[in-house]
């Protein structure tokens, strides 16, 4: 009976605080108490305010709230461990942080083993012994980051990358001046690089889009170095997208480095993309990198072929063969079928310089834009120059 008792004057019994302070800022000083879940505040001048607990960031306790716990505590009953908890919990609702530990504390001293009062206070079961939460999941591997426990593995990776990016701020802001700075901070990643790969792949690749082409140029070479594939896709972008021509090549052998076969084949096959800008950067690319199983491909996008409509008033007569029109190139004739239309065509070849300076660059050799001399080079010599034979190690064939 004297249990219940003194729950219930626990709960009845009205709370005087100095203010209440709520979430837009604004405060309101008066008596609180609460009713039926809400907070009550009568102020001075009788007026009553009711509040929902959510919309209170925090009530700042005067010294009548503690003159009041003061005389709660006074009449506890000796020996008894279940009205301390329940002051503590009184204590825990009206912001009494020191005086809650307080009573738990004491609820520990009669009752070691009273389960609730060790969850307030950070305790979980181990066996046979209270430990600390903290202390339960550092046992088992975890650690605290940002407030959250995750795995040891994890933190340690997750504060290295924060370690990088800091790092990667750095050398943005130091590698324009070319200073010793900048020289200090590249070459603290390029030591990153080499012993933690996995972990500055992500993180450099969050800076490419700076705005200074010089520091994205020796990003895009740090990722071909640490050999990020998750890159791949972002570095076959910048082959093609970037405005500045060095980031493009630099961004073309990185991706080259990562030896990823779906990155390779997206620049082969931009060789012959709709768009001449496109085809040209992709022939750029190639050249750059100096792949000699790329050459075959080369040869066959010195140019395209393709029928374009003419008005006849604009052309001279295009001579006509049997069943179709006859169109003479540089490279032999080409028919077109002439359907019962009477609209003339043209054959149109679409000459890729930068192709042809990639196989001369990389091959010594010049014929000019013969794909028939080229390839007939190729079969006969080099193939044989350039390619190793099946079973060499590091042979590959051609990407398809």
């Amino acid at each position: 009976m004297k249990r219940l008792l003194a729950a219930l004057l626990l709960v009845a019994t009205p709370v005087l605080a100095d203010t209440v302070v709520m979430n837009n800022g604004t405060t309101i000083e008066g008596t609180v108490s609460e009713k039926d879940g809400k907070v009550v505040v009568k102020k001075k001048n009788g007026i009553e305010i009711t509040l929902d607990r959510a919309d209170i960031a925090k009530i700042e306790v005067g010294n009548s709230l503690r003159d009041e716990y003061a005389k709660k505590k006074a009449d506890l009953v000796p020996g008894d461990p279940e009205p301390r908890y329940a002051l503590a919990q009184w204590c825990k609702d009206k912001g009494l942080t020191g005086e809650q530990k307080e009573m738990l504390e004491e609820v520990l001293k009669l009752s070691p083993d009273h389960a609730a009062a060790r969850r307030d206070l950070g305790y979980v079961k181990d066996g046979d012994q209270w430990i600390t939460e903290d202390a339960y999941r550092k046992k088992l591997g975890y650690e605290k980051v940002n407030g959250k426990w995750i795995p040891a593995a994890d933190a340690k990776r997750q504060k290295r990358q924060e370690e990088i990016k800091k790092l990667l701020v750095r050398f943005a802001l130091a590698w324009p001046k070319k200073d010793k700075k900048a020289e200090q901070a590249k070459a603290e990643l390029d030591a990153l690089a080499h012993d933690d790969p996995g972990v500055v792949g992500p993180a450099v690749e969050e800076r490419l889009g700076e705005h200074d082409a010089g520091v994205r140029e020796q990003l895009v070479e740090l990722l071909g170095k640490v050999k990020a594939k998750s890159s791949a896709p972002k570095l076959v972008s910048m082959v093609f997208e970037d405005e500045d021509r060095d980031v493009r090549l630099t961004a073309a052998k990185a991706a080259w480095a990562l030896e990823d076969v779906a990155a390779r084949t997206k620049i082969v096959q931009s060789l012959f993309a709709s768009k001449k800008a496109i085809r040209e950067r992709a022939g750029d690319a190639l050249g750059c990198v100096q792949d000699p199983l790329t050459i075959p491909y080369l040869i066959e996008a010195l140019y395209l072929v393709t029928i374009q409509e003419v008005v006849k008033d604009d052309e001279p007569p295009i001579s006509r063969g049997w069943n179709g029109v006859r169109a003479e190139g540089n490279f032999g004739n080409y028919y077109v079928q002439a359907g019962e239309t009477q609209t003339e065509t043209k054959v149109v070849f679409l000459y890729s310089n930068k192709c042809h300076a990639a196989l001369k660059e990389m091959t010594g050799k010049d014929f000019d834009f013969s794909k028939h001399d080229w390839f007939e080079w190729w079969e006969k010599e080099g193939k044989a120059k350039f390619l190793k034979k099946d079973g060499d190690k590091g042979a590959a064939a051609p990407a398809k």
